[in-house]
Formats: structure tokens, C-alpha cells, sequence
């Protein structure tokens, strides 16, 4: 503000100066990284995950205890396999789970906060959740391995050499049924721990293409296999695994339609580019829930058949069998289902994060 005054003629301007008032705005930076939310689909993976390793891992302890007791020392040597590679694999899945199974309440908001704390202790580390299940699947693919080279042995011995083709494929199937999911739940955790992706593999809500592609390649090779065991022993055995066939074919077009609208540019997160990709997303998704449900017919209606001494446990080991196989596709159909019609750039995904 200025003003004058005047004094013998002279006039003198005097400036009066307010205090400037400086305003600071602080912000609190969005990270768009941590975007944590409750994985359901994931939620029932694990406990199909868990209960199929809980039982069959006292299985594989009842084997490893049976062998060790043997009186010949080629089953005790069987033994020491059955617990190492068998057991304690098993053992190293429950624990792990548990530990996992405590992020949901140990940490803090599920939008804004990281990951930092496993059973509340900051320790949370990708490497740490990651290697013991990668080691776990290792030694399971190690006691398949030598189970492969058992009954090859047993059946050129009793001159049953023609039948190995058809057994390398139910070993394959079987490697693919026990293996696969830690090996990609081990992937998953890694990114969830250790990058704080936290849609990770088996994740639905940012990039729902990993799950599908990780399950359907699990199934595909299960199927498949399964199939060609059937090859050379039996001519009409198509109305007998016609399920798993249909299974076979539909995962394929998982894969095959998941790649396409990857090297196309047609996908970016959960955006597709075109209403028509979102309605096949839909149908396989639709596709791979019914044939969950016709397998599921056929477990049921061979547990009604169980009769005789021992069909208590064998009607067990069917029911963890059947919703062991059920879980490890339920993340893929959720993230069939979780779409979205945009934008996608129009561009090769190589060029995006994966």
C-alpha cells in the first residue's frame, strides 16, 4: 500500500509492505504400486492346495514309515525317498501356507501399506517364501523321476516293455498334477513379496492373464498326457475320458486365444481391446467351469461304486483329489471372467510389464 505526504513542497512516497503469506501444500503421493485387495480366487486355491498336500502327505509318511520297518533293504532305501521327497515336501507346503495365511491381518491397509510382515514379524522377503516351495516342487519332481525309473525297471522285467510309452504319460500328467501348481505359486509369491505386484500370478484384478495361462498350461499338460496313456491299451476308452478330451480342447483354446490377445496388442491389465474378445473370455470361462463340474460327476459316481474293506480312505483320497483339481482352476475362471472393454494402446505387450 503507498502513500504520500508533503512536506515543504517535497513530497515523499513511503511504501508500506504486507508480509507475503506463503502457502505449502503438502501431498501425500499416490502409489499406484501398492494396490493391495482380498484374492478370493485365490483364497480357494489354497486351501485346495493345502488339504491335497495335507493328505497325501501323510501318505507319503505311511509309505516312507512302511518301507523303513521293511525287513528288505531295498525298501528301506525306498523309504528314505518317500520321506525326503514325499513327506517333507508336503511339510514344507503346510508350513508355508500357514505363514502366507497370516499377511491378511498381520499388515495394515490393504490400499496404501506393503507388505512388511509374516506371522507380524517384519520379515516379509519374496526370496524367503519363494525358495522353500520351488525346493519342495523340486523334490517331489525328483521322487516322480524315480518313480518312473522303478516300473520301467519292474516292467521290462516282466517283459511289459511296450507298456513304458503308455506309463511316461501318466508319469507326465501326475509330475504336471503335483508339481506344477508350487511351481507357479512360488512365482506368485515372489512377485507378491518381493515386487509388490500384488495381483502376482494367481491374482484377477490387474492382470488376470497370468493366471490364465499359468492353470490352463497345468491342465492342458494333465489332460493331454491322461489321454495318451489310453493310446495303445484300449481302442474304444473315448467314453471314458471323453471329459478329459473336452478339457484338453478347451484349455487349449485358453492358451491359444491368451496368446493371441498378447502378441496382438489386445490386452493390457484386465482391458480388452474389442467387446467380442470379452464375450469369449466369458464363454471359455463358462467352458472351464462346467467341465469342473462334469469331472466332478465322474468322482462322485466312482466314490458310489467304492465298496469293501479300505474304501473310507480311498473315497478320501478322491475328494482331496477332486477339489485339489477344482482349485487349481477356479483363478483361472474368475479371471475369465473379470474383463473390461478400453483402450489397450493397440500395441505389442512385450513393451508392457508383465
Amino acid at each position: 500500500m503507498a502513500s504520500q505526504t508533503v512536506n515543504g513542497g517535497e513530497t515523499n512516497r513511503t511504501n508500506t509492505q504486507q508480509p507475503m503469506q506463503t502457502v505449502v501444500v503438502v501431498q501425500t503421493p499416490a502409489n499406484d504400486a501398492i494396490n493391495r485387495y482380498p484374492r478370493w480366487a485365490y483364497l480357494i486355491f489354497s486351501i485346495g492346495f493345502f488339504a491335497y498336500h495335507f493328505v497325501y502327505g501323510w501318505f507319503w509318511l505311511g509309505l516312507a514309515v512302511a518301507a523303513g520297518d521293511s525287513a528288505s533293504q531295498d525298501l528301506q532305501g525306498y523309504g528314505a525317498l518317500f520321506f525326503f521327497c514325499g513327506a517333507l515336501p508336503s511339510l514344507i507346503f503346510w508350513i508355508w501356507m500357514i505363514t502366507d495365511s497370516t499377511v491378511f491381518c498381520a499388515n495394515g491397509d490393504r490400499t496404501n501399506d506393503p507388505v512388511t510382515q509374516i506371522c507380524c514379524c517384519q520379515c516379509a522377503n519374496g526370496w524367503f517364501m519363494m525358495i522353500p516351495v520351488a525346493l519342495g516342487a523340486l523334490l517331489r519332481f525328483i521322487l516322480w523321476c524315480a518313480f518312473f525309473g522303478i516300473v520301467t525297471d519292474v516292467l521290462v522285467d516282466v517283459d511289459a516293455g511296450f507298456a513304458v510309452d503308455n506309463f511316461f504319460w501318466l508319469f507326465l500328467s501326475l509330475v504336471a498334477l503335483d508339481c506344477g501348481p508350487a511351481i507357479y505359486l512360488s512365482i506368485d509369491w515372489y512377485f507378491y513379496y518381493g515386487k509388490e505386484d500384488y495381483d502376482g500370478v494367481l491374482g484377477t484384478k490387474q492382470n488376470p492373464i497370468r493366471a490364465i495361462v499359468a492353470q490352463m498350461s497345468v491342465i492342458f499338460i494333465i489332460s493331454w498326457a491322461f489321454i495318451a496313456v489310453f493310446e495303445d491299451i484300449a481302442e474304444d476308452a473315448a467314453p471314458y475320458i471323453w471329459p478329459w478330451i473336452m478339457y484338453g480342447l478347451v484349455s487349449t483354446a485358453c492358451l491359444v486365444f491368451a496368446a493371441f490377445l498378447w502378441f496382438s496388442g489386445s490386452i493390457k491389465g484386465n482391458v480388452v481391446s474389442n467387446p467380442v474378445f470379452r464375450i469369449i473370455c466369458f464363454v471359455l470361462g463358462a467352458a472351464v467351469a462346467v467341465m469342473d463340474l462334469i469331472i466332478w460327476g465322474y468322482f462322485v459316481s466312482w466314490m458310489l461304486d467304492i465298496d469293501g474293506e479300505g474304501s473310507g480312505w480311498l473315497i478320501i483320497l478322491i475328494l482331496m483329489y477332486g477339489t485339489y483339481f477344482t482349485s487349481i482352476t477356479v483363478p483361472a475362471i474368475w479371471a475369465l471372467f473379470s474383463f473390461q472393454v478400453g483402450e489397450t494402446a493397440n500395441q505389442n505387450n512385450n513393451n508392457q510389464a508383465v
